[in-house]
């Protein structure tokens, strides 16, 4: 069975787990910044993560998670380890931009794609931190106005390289119901703040967070740390077609405490959700697997599957 290296800003690590046994190991000890998303290179044998920051007038070595603290200040980074936890190397310094979020990549190409939520946006990098770039702009986070409007506010995200298609959610409101999920072209526009290629496919939903899409199947799986019955569940819909809207999503597993992560294991096909009650669950349709893997103390947010 695979391992995961999960984050978990409340106790300040980066943890790898054994989903066989639910045994939890340190990789990464002091990671102080509230790390928030996660994606492994296995072939280069390291792991990326993004940091939301640490909000001014934090206490040094407080500890830290999404639920305590408000993250407006500009001193989001990037960071990267070898697959043991050794080597760990900025690759983003703090405050090269706002709150970092669910982190992606296109390794074939040599792209990072992570969202910044305080920022009002989606970001674009090379693997060594250059080319940093603007792919969505919804706002001005320098006027507090704009960056306190939570509907502006950008968390998962996904990419489609050979469709040539980058998606994203704004999760809205606290248990708002005012999620939204978008789709635009992968391509950097000449103004990201003045798309008109931009889809809405998803709108009203309860809170959805981060993004997981099977190409080869065409659908999107995405968590939802809303309001129950339809929030804090694990969702799967087709990923519609381009000018269409997505249909109502099938709920694959509830019940949990603010979900946030998923990774998937592409050698068995099961699903790997982590939320900030500190919860794994191993979640598998079609072998009818829902299972709790472990419950670590913190509060969990990124996951990523080693094999």
């Amino acid at each position: 069975m695979p391992t995961l290296i999960v984050l978990n800003p409340g106790a300040g690590e980066i943890q790898s787990v054994e989903t066989a046994t639910g045994f939890a190991t340190t990789l990464v000890a002091g990671t102080g910044e509230v790390p928030d998303g996660v994606v492994v290179d296995k072939a280069r044998g390291v792991f990326y993560w993004t940091n939301m920051g640490v909000p001014a007038g934090s206490a040094p070595g407080a500890a830290l998670t999404e639920k305590t603290a408000s993250f407006h200040a500009a001193n989001g980074s990037l960071e990267r380890a070898s697959l043991d936890g050794s080597g760990r190397t900025t690759v983003l310094p703090a405050g090269s931009f706002v709150t970092g979020k669910q982190l992606v990549a296109d390794f074939a190409a040599g792209k990072l794609y992570f969202s910044d939520r305080e920022g009002l946006r989606v970001l674009r990098a090379n693997l060594d931190g250059s080319e940093l770039e603007v792919l969505v702009q919804n706002g001005d986070h320098t006027v507090p106005e704009e960056q306190r409007d939570i509907l502006r506010h950008c968390v998962g995200v996904a990419v489609d390289p050979a469709g040539g298609h980058l998606y994203w959610t704004q999760k809205g409101p606290s248990k708002g119901g005012a999620g939204r999920i978008f789709r635009a072209p992968l391509a950097a526009p000449a103004d990201p703040a003045r798309r008109d290629d931009i889809e809405t496919l998803w709108e009203n939903l309860p809170e959805p967070i981060d993004l997981y899409l099977d190409l080869g199947a065409g659908e999107i799986y995405w968590t939802d740390r809303g309001a129950r019955p339809e929030g804090n569940t694990f969702n799967r819909a087709p990923i519609p077609a381009v000018g269409e809207k997505g249909v109502a999503p099938t709920i694959l597993a509830s019940e949990f405490r603010e979900a946030i992560g998923v990774d998937r294991d592409e050698a068995t096909g099961a699903f790997y959700v982590t939320d900030l009650g500190g919860d794994i669950r191993e979640v598998d349709p079609a072998r009818g697997i829902d299972r709790l893997v472990a419950t670590l103390p913190g509060g969990l947010t990124g996951v990523a599957v080693v094999r």
